[in-house]
């Protein structure tokens, strides 16, 4: 998968299954524990296959949000790194 990355601040990584709403369902976890998106990019291997979604963000997230993000079964190897 090839995606472009604003490797700068707070940057969060997840893989994904490929399924409608994933995009939807990070952006409500996000607003609810008040981390604003500055950045999106997102790719896929194929449809209905992973994707890797990055995410630039203006703060660092909670923990409470990766674990609720982590319950996903369609969700995998969440990471959230600052550079």
């Amino acid at each position: 998968m090839t995606v472009e990355v604003n490797a700068s601040g707070v940057v969060f990584l997840m893989i994904n299954k490929d399924r409608p709403g994933i995009v939807g369902y990070i952006g409500t976890l996000m607003g609810e524990h008040g981390v604003n998106i500055a950045n999106m990019s997102l790719s896929r291997d194929i449809k209905g296959g992973h994707a890797l979604t990055v995410l630039n963000l203006d703060s660092v997230p909670p923990d409470t949000l990766l674990d609720a993000v982590r319950k996903d079964p369609d969700i995998s190897h969440v990471r959230v790194v600052t550079l």
